[in-house]
């Protein structure tokens, strides 16, 4: 309802969740999130040891979910996206 007070959680797939705390809900609002940290291979909403070996076994593939840049090869650029949020966790 209109001026009440609520949470949003946002899940991507392959990204961590994203939370926002007690937003005014109100007509035509738009909810921004910021960026997503990628990585979470697995969808546990931590960036770990689990998402590494997945991404270490599909090297040099075209696979849609370790592939996380989409440039069409899991690489080293895909590597330092899960390196950046190592051990993150997702709201």
């Amino acid at each position: 309802m209109v001026g009440q007070s609520y949470d949003f959680k946002l899940k991507v797939n392959y990204y961590l969740t994203k939370a926002l705390q007690n937003v005014v809900f109100s007509e035509n609002m738009d909810l921004d999130f910021g960026a997503l940290r990628g990585g979470d291979l697995n969808n546990d909403n931590i960036v770990n040891g689990l998402d590494f070996t997945y991404l270490v076994n599909k090297w040099t593939q075209n696979d849609p979910i370790a592939d996380i840049n989409k440039d069409g090869t899991v690489n080293n650029a895909d590597f330092v996206v899960i390196d950046a949020g190592w051990f993150m966790q997702g709201d």
